[in-house]
């Protein structure tokens, strides 16, 4: 199937399923930082939004806040936050600007199946994340958001380093 551009709704876009973990952090399941990120990965859009507004230490009330509050949260290892480069988004984010995001089938085995969500995101999960905290904290009134779909991006794999 060619790859097709689609807008997606409200519904769908709550329900993209958001990132694959990386092996690594199966390592440290422990791991305060770690299980947080286990928590979030391969569950629907609308799920790991709240999961990062109540995980900020802030109260927040903007993306920026949320975002801002999550700077606890590290991979093992690395000094930066890990939702450093959303905080960078959120700081800076404008929706006309906002490139489409790359969808793909959701996988018919294992944990993209039990998401209970229909496409998982292949390229976009940061915009993607930093539109729907701003859209849940009132900054933006929901707009649907484009993107490319195609049943499998295994073309991908080995050019750009994509695993799925």
């Amino acid at each position: 199937m060619n790859p097709q551009i689609m807008n997606l709704s409200r519904e769908e876009f709550d329900k993209l399923i958001f990132m694959v973990n990386p092996h690594e952090w199966e390592d440290h399941p422990h791991d305060p930082s770690h299980k947080f990120f286990l928590g979030i990965c391969y569950k629907q859009l609308k799920d790991v939004v709240q999961k990062v507004i109540n995980e900020s230490e802030n109260g927040a009330k903007s993306a920026v806040e949320v975002f801002n509050g999550l700077r606890h949260i590290r991979v093992k290892g690395e000094e930066r936050p890990w939702f450093e480069r959303h905080l960078i988004l959120a700081e800076n984010f404008d929706k006309t600007l906002m490139t489409r995001l790359c969808i793909r089938n959701r996988t018919d085995s294992g944990k993209e199946q039990d998401s209970g969500g229909d496409f998982y995101i292949q390229d976009g999960s940061h915009r993607a994340l930093v539109y729907a905290v701003r859209v849940e904290c009132g900054e933006e009134k929901y707009d649907d958001v484009e993107a490319l779909y195609a049943s499998s991006w295994d073309v991908a794999i080995g050019i750009l380093a994509y695993h799925i």
